[in-house]
């Protein structure tokens, strides 16, 4: 009986996990009140900065640093830079969309999901308290897979003048099990874009 409750009790802790982890967590990369910035902007994957290509090209593979990315490559020639970012969580950036009020239902259906299996648990380890099982064997508990998300952000460069250059990005999401890409999305976010956009800016600015 104790390994039956057990296991319930487990077994919600861990759907109420993996509920809030889809929903993002507040303690992300960055809060979503630094992103309200963009709110008004439109979506765009594209680009032009002011400099010489090479220049614009090293602030690119900067700002993908200043973001957290690990850069994993850089082609001046091909004019490509991509980075890696590893996350327990989805970045607040691809949430953004989410309501507060949305976050905070998540939050109470969990809470209330977990009160009404505390009662069950209470209720039946009521009935079967005095009662013990001979023929019970200590239970094992599985180990639960790792879940996390990889984040690749491609930019590509292209001088359209002697002192001005265009940059796209392009991102992609690969979710991970046990350190396994089980999926990859692409994604056209405006949050993503626009801070590695005024990543670039701000490195050109410090030049």
């Amino acid at each position: 009986m104790r390994g039956l409750l057990w296991a319930i009790f487990v077994g919600s802790v861990i759907v109420c996990y993996t509920i809030y982890a889809i929903t993002g967590c507040s303690g992300s990369r960055n809060s979503t009140s630094v992103l309200e910035k963009y709110d008004g902007e439109p979506y765009f994957d594209a680009a032009v900065f002011p400099g010489q290509h090479d220049a614009v090209f090293q602030c690119a593979i900067l700002a993908l640093q200043e973001e957290g990315y690990l850069i994993t490559l850089s082609d001046p020639q091909n004019r490509i830079v991509s980075g890696e970012l590893n996350c327990p969580a989805k970045l607040q950036e691809e949430l953004r969309g989410q309501t507060p009020e949305r976050q905070t239902n998540v939050v109470k259906t969990c809470l209330a999901f977990l009160v009404i299996i505390g009662f069950a648990i209470a209720f039946l380890g009521s009935i079967g308290n005095g009662s013990t099982d001979e023929n019970s064997s200590p239970l094992t508990n599985d180990p639960q897979p790792n879940e996390s998300y990889k984040y690749t952000a491609s930019l590509t460069t292209c001088a359209i003048s002697t002192d001005s250059v265009e940059v796209k990005i392009a991102v992609t999401r690969s979710d991970l099990t046990d350190d396994l890409i089980v999926n990859t999305v692409p994604l056209e976010n405006k949050y993503i874009n626009c801070e590695i956009f005024d990543a670039i800016y701000r490195q050109l600015k410090n030049r």
